[in-house]
């Protein structure tokens, strides 16, 4: 089991929390790390400027996988990512 953090960076706070109960989340096709990414791993979710603070957590269901065009259709705010990964056990809260 890794440990990641998920740098949500083109959105808001609401959109970031969808992704988290829609159970999915959009990796980039330039992400170093999207490779090792792993059922069981992981993660931290950071929202970037202007909040600038955590607000969830998950575990990855899956690991990366191109999109099936089931995933595409039911999320297309992150289609444009190159590719996906499933969570499991998310939560969101406020670290502070």
């Amino acid at each position: 089991m890794a440990h990641y953090l998920f740098n949500f960076s083109e959105g808001d706070q609401e959109q970031a929390a969808a992704l988290l109960r829609a159970k999915m989340w959009g990796i980039g096709g330039d992400e170093k790390h999207r490779e090792a990414l792993a059922p069981a791993d992981l993660v931290l979710i950071y929202l970037a400027a202007p909040k600038q603070e955590f607000i969830g957590q998950a575990e990855l269901a899956s690991a990366v996988h191109d999109w099936t065009s089931a995933e595409a259709d039911v999320y297309p705010v992150i289609r444009r990512a190159a590719c996906c990964c499933r969570t499991s056990r998310n939560g969101t809260r406020r670290w502070r």
